[in-house]
């Protein structure tokens, strides 16, 4: 009945409607009963007191009683799309067009969808929907609006999985930089259509298939060329070194991580020192300076780090060890680096701490 609201039903359609299909004996007097109940539960539900459903006797039309205003999803759908074919203004007509839009909730009177009078209403605002989701698609791609397009078809193909909103859903995806996205969304598309109907997918979204794979595949040659440049070239066995900067930023990164249930990091400072004043014999600290970082380089590990600090100065990250580790390491660069000559253990002093979260 609120169906027909406004243009009211006849006598004859109802009882077509209510039952026609079946062998009743006395359909009017079917009719009398369930016009009765229906008005006493509306009564109940607490509208205001009124036969709701007016019979004009000469016409045999059924209207409902217009001093009670109502307002039904349908007739705001239907106004909405009205007043968007009426407007001259673009912008306004997008806005119409978008209420509509969003106020659509699917097939009309779903758990009556076997009626022939549901059927036949639920094709026509299911086609209205699909006219105003093309006009406001267009209008939000010319505007470049893409991210509202993702929404409004993520809708539609939740409605509608088969009537192909994806196609617009994955130009817009592109459009927005989720090729990932875009491609997932075409695979699983066309694995539904083959497990469920037992068919391809449009060729419009094989050709957006075709397109997103060779842009993703180009995406994977830069990646993999960006991560050949950080592969090492020297060898796998010896211990990083870096420049004096590089070594600051990889300590401050390690600051901010440590104590989150990681390795161990300690900080040690490798010193060539003794009585001796190396400052006033250059040639001297340049060469032991050059023999320390050689033997640093054979005694740490793969996974330690050290810089050059000054000529006398050397830091050096140690990951996973703990104290003792470290003074095994130690020993070996004091073992390494005395290979020229035994009495040039003593040079070599170690400062050790750890590198603790602020």
């Amino acid at each position: 009945m609120l169906a027909h609201a406004g243009e009211g039903i006849s006598r004859v359609s109802l009882l077509e409607y209510l039952y026609g299909k079946e062998e009743i004996s006395n359909p009017s007097n079917n009719l009398r009963v369930t016009m009765h109940r229906l008005r006493s539960q509306l009564r109940e539900a607490g509208l205001p007191k009124s036969e709701y459903f007016l019979l004009n006797r000469a016409t045999g039309i059924y209207r409902w009683d217009e001093r009670i205003q109502v307002k039904t999803d349908v007739q705001t759908f239907e106004d909405e799309l009205e007043s968007a074919r009426q407007e001259k203004d673009t912008e306004k007509r997008g806005r119409f067009l978008r209420k509509a839009c969003i106020l659509y909730k699917g097939e009309f009177l779903e758990d009556m969808g076997l009626e022939e009078w549901v059927i036949v209403r639920a094709v026509k605002y299911k086609e209205k929907y699909k006219k105003a989701m093309r006009e406001l698609l267009k209008l939000l791609r010319e505007k470049e609006e893409h991210e509202e397009i993702v929404q409004l078809c993520a809708k539609a193909v939740k409605l509608y999985p088969y009537d192909e909103w994806q196609e617009e859903m994955i130009d817009s995806l592109v459009q927005l930089g989720r090729k990932e996205g875009a491609l997932q969304l075409c695979k699983d598309t066309s694995k539904m259509y083959w497990e469920e109907l037992g068919i391809s997918v449009s060729a419009r979204m094989t050709e957006q298939y075709h397109r997103l794979t060779g842009m993703l595949q180009g995406s994977m040659k830069d990646i993999q060329r960006i991560e050949n440049q950080f592969k090492e070239t020297r060898q796998e066995a010896e211990a990083l070194y870096l420049s004096f900067q590089s070594f600051v930023d990889i300590y401050r990164l390690l600051k901010r991580i440590s104590g989150k249930g990681g390795r161990p990091v300690y900080v040690a400072v490798c010193s060539l020192w003794n009585s001796e004043n190396h400052s006033s014999r250059p040639k001297r600290t340049e060469r032991l300076s050059m023999y320390l970082r050689k033997a640093l380089q054979c005694s740490l590990k793969r996974d330690d780090a050290f810089t050059k600090y000054s000529d006398l100065e050397y830091l050096i990250l140690l990951s996973g060890k703990d104290r003792e580790n470290c003074e095994q390491i130690f020993d070996q660069v004091r073992r390494q680096f005395s290979r020229q000559s035994k009495s040039w253990a003593r040079y070599l002093k170690f400062d050790l701490f750890p590198i603790e979260r602020e």
